[in-house]
């Protein structure tokens, strides 16, 4: 069976739609087999400062992630959505509600060109960030850059335009 991104590729399509799904994450200790996550969007990592772009434009959205049974361990840990090496993503209207890493790793990105983030939350309703994460080639070291929520800056837009 092939998987959703192969597909896309064998079908030349430019834009890579991932909507409307639910996702239920299955428990398990933090570094066994991996960290669980929902929607990823992968590159081999052997392009360390792109262009070139593996993925065109992906838009990710209204998809609901969530632990199965909605039971959580505290030593547990899981990963929303991970874009990366995308030359333009949207990541909107997703519910992410699995446990918070330090820091929370319910969105996050690396390797890409613009990504934007909107209106995604928790199943309480907390926004919920986008966070970049941007790795330094000479000390080998990661950044993590949290991305304003587009929402808060079409608020701010209409707050200063009264």
């Amino acid at each position: 069976m092939l998987q959703i991104a192969s597909i896309g590729v064998a079908l030349g399509l430019k834009i890579r739609p991932n909507e409307d799904n639910l996702i239920e994450l299955r428990q398990l200790l933090a570094g066994l087999y991996g960290t669980p996550a929902g929607v990823v969007l992968g590159d081999n990592g052997l392009i360390f400062q792109p262009p070139p772009f593996t993925h065109g434009e992906v838009v990710i959205r209204g998809n609901t992630i969530r632990l199965v049974d909605g039971l959580t361990d505290p030593i547990f840990s899981a990963n929303g959505i991970s874009v990366g090496g995308a030359k333009n993503a949207l990541v909107y209207d997703n519910i992410v509600d699995v446990p918070a890493s330090t820091p929370p790793n319910y969105l996050r990105d690396y390797r890409c060109g613009s990504v934007g983030y909107l209106n995604n939350r928790t199943a309480a309703g907390a926004l919920v960030q986008g966070l970049g994460i941007v790795q330094n080639l000479s000390s080998g070291t990661f950044t993590v850059v949290p991305h304003t929520d587009l929402e808060l800056e079409i608020d701010d837009a209409a707050l200063l335009s009264i």
